[in-house]
């Protein structure tokens, strides 16, 4: 083994050693979206982590195995790609579901203050909590209107409409903790919820804005990268060059 590959090895195996996966994240893929038999990838990565001490993590033994192996394979081809081909194969999967996260939070938010709406107008027009639930849950699209069918669904397969409630707000995120609140408290104590998804749908719009706020203050510091690596070297080149140029050959001829 060359000594790239032997340094990428090592690299990406002090990556994965030290790594501490945050449970109740996307970083962490689903019950069932691994393969059921342990691979050669995953073995070599649990191997490794096993004789560190680390306790056994399915996704981050595969993604640390896949990674060593890519490694190895590329260090005769190309030594010098091998470590960048290991880091690839290490952090792709986490920048894919961190990618993933991002999309799906920006279509609750861009849907759910116009949904708790709905639920608002249709406990108004005086239907009980579960009713409206039923009522509104077709007419909405993306993830929030999915997680509201599937709670619809599961309140009238007999579930009870607490359950049904905290599923779908474990569907949805913590996002949707207050039009939830609202619901169960509207369904156990028979009170009006109109008043109350209003001034949830009230509260979920100014953190919309504040979200969308935050993500323009972002966009110049965003910026600075292809400004440095695109654009300044450019003007240095077009303006800077031929001045500095001109001066050293009139300096060099005087």
């Amino acid at each position: 083994m060359s000594a790239a590959a032997a340094l990428s090895v090592a690299a990406i195996g002090c990556l994965a050693i030290g790594h501490r996966p945050r449970r109740g994240r996307l970083l962490t893929p689903a019950p069932g979206s691994m393969p059921p038999t342990p691979s050669l990838a995953r073995a070599l990565g649990r191997a490794v982590r096993h004789r560190r001490g680390n306790e056994p993590d399915a996704a981050v033994d595969h993604r640390l195995g896949a990674a060593l192996l890519w490694a190895l394979v590329m260090a005769p081809i190309e030594p010098l790609a091998a470590p960048i081909v290991g880091l690839v194969r290490w952090y792709g999967p986490i920048v894919r579901l961190r990618s993933t996260r991002r999309r799906r939070d920006r279509a609750v938010w861009a849907n759910l203050p116009e949904v708790v709406d709905l639920l608002a107008l249709a406990s108004g027009a005086g239907l009980a909590p579960g009713a409206a639930l039923v009522a509104v849950a077709p007419r909405c699209t993306g993830p929030v209107g999915d997680a509201l069918r599937r709670g619809a669904a599961r309140w009238s397969a007999g579930e009870s409409f607490v359950d049904a409630c905290a599923a779908v707000g474990a569907d949805i995120g913590p996002a949707a903790e207050g039009a939830v609140r609202a619901l169960v408290a509207g369904h156990r104590h028979g009170g009006p919820v109109a008043d109350a998804l209003v001034g949830v749908a009230q509260s979920l719009r100014h953190d919309r804005r504040r979200r969308a706020e935050e993500t323009a203050r972002r966009v110049p510091v965003l910026l600075l990268f292809p400004l440095v690596t695109c654009i300044l070297p450019a003007f240095i080149l077009l303006t800077v060059v031929p001045l500095v140029a001109g001066s050293w050959s009139s300096l060099a001829a005087g």
